[in-house]
């Protein structure tokens, strides 16, 4: 029985048994994942209060906004669809994720959905990091050069790629020392993250510079801070307002690293 309260507009009242269902089902998921690989320990403490559920794509932004202190006037991506922040799970409804996101809909997409959300709390809390991850923003584009300060390796979570994983070469944050054969797993609960140092750099970083700069990571390479594209506008505007000595754990989600609407693959 699902103990959570769950939060509906008017118009979707009537569904209130079909949310307590995914929201039992997607919770039932991260259980069975935390206890196959041990991490039950993290899992005793709920991750939230409450879920509210938005039929209004405007009104989810209108509360994440809120929830995350925010400028209330920034824009938030269309395909931001859900965010657990402040132990509140703000979700659209499925009918509203299938719109703006088309490609990710299959089978049990929104208790996926909703597990995944979970599970990035999940990796929070076996970093020991459940409260220095608390600042999320939205900022605007400020483009500059690249000046070689190492902060894209603090401030972001590198994902290796699932040959870059076998290979057996890096380091991971949350090794299990088992080898897996969906990599799509891997990669949801964030099991081929690259190692951090105790202050938060890159594992392969040494005096603010990268060790093996010319094997790193492909996403590494992908980088720029100067590029033009779209896809980094966010993470930029996070390295030109950061400073190395003040910035402890931070995770940036990002299409690159740990997708916020990536899909958990895993049944239970």
């Amino acid at each position: 029985m699902n103990n959570i309260p769950i939060i509906l507009p008017s118009a979707l009242i009537n569904r209130k048994d079909e949310f307590d269902q995914y929201l039992l089902k997607a919770l039932e998921r991260v259980r069975c994942f935390a206890e196959k690989y041990g991490w039950t320990e993290h899992i005793v403490k709920s991750f939230m209060d409450k879920v509210i559920i938005f039929d209004s794509k405007s009104e989810f932004d209108k509360m994440l906004l809120e929830l995350t202190a925010s400028d209330p006037n920034l824009e938030l991506p269309e395909t931001f669809c859900g965010a657990l922040e402040e132990r509140v799970l703000a979700v659209v409804t499925p009918e509203i994720y299938s719109t703006v996101y088309p490609q990710g809909v299959e089978d049990d997409f929104y208790t996926k959905i909703l597990a995944h959300e979970i599970a990035h709390r999940l990796h929070i809390r076996i970093l020991n990091g459940e409260n220095i991850m608390n600042e999320f923003k939205f900022p605007e584009l400020i483009k500059e050069r690249c000046i070689s300060c190492s902060l894209c390796c603090k401030l972001f979570l590198i994902n290796l790629n699932e040959k870059e994983l076998n290979s057996g070469v890096f380091q991971t944050e949350l090794s299990t020392g088992e080898k897996f054969d969906d990599f799509e797993i891997i990669e949801e609960y964030g099991l081929n993250i690259v190692k951090k140092n105790e202050d938060g750099t890159c594992f392969y970083i040494m005096d603010k510079k990268c060790s093996i700069y010319n094997n790193r990571p492909q996403v590494c390479k992908d980088f720029f801070c100067g590029s033009d594209k779209a896809e980094f506008n966010e993470m930029i505007e996070e390295i030109n307002n950061a400073s190395l000595e003040s910035i402890t754990y931070r995770e940036v989600e990002n299409s690159i690293f740990v997708p916020v609407f990536d899909i958990s693959r895993e049944s239970v």
